[in-house]
């Protein structure tokens, strides 16, 4: 296998090509490869980490959110199941890590063995989003040689793992599709100042030629080609990408399976570009908001699970994380509240609105209103003292007025 690393910082669809699981026992032995690693086994990953134990618990939470999201994702084209556990090594010590991968420079790598990355920590303490980005990416790469038989355009496989280490993190779930306002000023200088290789060399990068020179603006790139077959015109593109790399899954040259599935290269490249010149300012913010909806109504609901109730929206986010209560099976990471709970803050002060509402029963839901007038409502289920589902469902402006 080649290895894949990413030095920095992830979408929708896969190729419906013929997909198996990974191969069996093909994970480095921990005792083998440095550090005093713990195995932490779960439904999908076997994590191996020396990290502090509630650190140990919030990755395997993570991962395996993680490949639910994957596999939510493309679970319309890929015909194959994992059917063992995926190895993924957490190292709290560089040198371990550097050690055990062999990629100097790197903060994860899937090594076609395993899925490795070091723990970065932020100043106070916790182990940082940029981690979490690169596990997310890499995690995306492990996924995809676990269920297909076979490659995909390497465009694509970096532009979908950077769609998923873009996601955030609620505790539940993920959201994806975000796109951050500074990752988007420079996509848009990268396109201004003619820094993105033409359409042609991009479909024709190989593996190779990618590892070799791991530069910004080839993820940028692959990013933006992939978030715009995923969402642009309210997601018009998804079905001809999809046929795309049918086509190329069954052996089709990248140009005759283009032609087939989209037409001219050139007219994409035109309407590829405008989408980002084009492109709002904070275009994602609904989906911070979901985001931010969601992890919240997590952690309500828990402590609602636990008879500790709130009847306004205030009474709950004045809580301090140490103070939320939750069944022990259903811990979630306080830090997580705390980062939401700012997230939420971030909003208010552009003009959103938080509630809680009741309809029909005593079980509250928490109501986001964006300035435009859009609701994201956070919902969730109590089953036997625990939590059951927690969802953030959008609607938008225009079905707001007809509802």
């Amino acid at each position: 296998m080649r290895t894949r690393a990413l030095l920095g910082w992830c979408l929708f669809l896969c190729s419906a090509v013929t997909v198996i699981a990974a191969p069996k026992n093909s994970r480095p032995d921990p005792k083998g490869i440095g550090g005093n690693l713990k195995k932490y086994d779960s439904p999908i990953y076997a994590v191996y980490t020396d990290v502090a134990e509630d650190d140990a618990r919030e990755a395997v939470i993570r991962m395996n959110k993680m490949a639910v999201e994957y596999h939510e994702r493309t679970k319309a084209l890929f015909a194959g199941q994992i059917n063992q556990q995926l190895p993924f090594y957490l190292f709290s010590n560089e040198v371990d890590y550097l050690n055990a991968s062999k990629m100097p420079g790197s903060a994860g790598v899937f090594t076609g063995d395993a899925l490795m990355a070091r723990a970065i920590r932020t100043p106070d303490g916790r182990i940082g989003m940029s981690t979490w980005h690169v596990t997310q990416h890499e995690g995306f790469h492990q996924f995809v040689y676990a269920v297909i038989r076979g490659e995909i355009p390497t465009w694509v496989n970096e532009g979908l793992a950077e769609y998923f280490g873009e996601g955030i993190f609620t505790g539940d779930g993920m959201v994806t599709g975000i796109v951050s306002s500074g990752r988007m000023k420079r996509v848009q200088k990268e396109i201004e100042d003619g820094q993105f290789v033409s359409i042609k060399d991009m479909m024709l990068m190989t593996h190779a030629q990618w590892n070799a020179r791991l530069e910004i603006t080839h993820y940028d790139q692959a990013w933006s080609m992939v978030h715009f077959l995923a969402t642009a015109e309210k997601g018009k593109y998804q079905d001809a990408f999809a046929r795309f790399l049918q086509l190329i899954g069954k052996g089709s040259q990248w140009e005759k399976a283009w032609v087939a599935a989209f037409g001219s290269v050139e007219g994409f490249e035109q309407k590829w570009k405008d989408y980002w010149i084009k492109m709002p300012e904070n275009p994602t913010l609904d989906l911070y908001a979901k985001a931010s909806v969601a992890s919240l109504t997590s952690f309500m609901g828990r402590s609602w699970s636990q008879k500790d109730t709130f009847d306004k929206f205030e009474e709950f986010i004045q809580k301090d994380a140490k103070d939320l209560k939750a069944a022990p099976a259903d811990w979630l990471p306080p830090a997580l509240y705390t980062e939401m709970k700012g997230l939420a803050g971030q909003l208010k002060s552009r003009g959103f609105e938080f509630s809680l509402i009741r309809k029909g029963g005593p079980i509250p839901q928490l109501l986001c209103v964006m300035p435009d007038g859009t609701k994201i409502t956070g919902t969730f289920t109590l089953a036997n003292g625990r939590i059951g589902t927690v969802k953030a469902d959008e609607v938008k402006v225009t079905e707001a007025v007809k509802k």
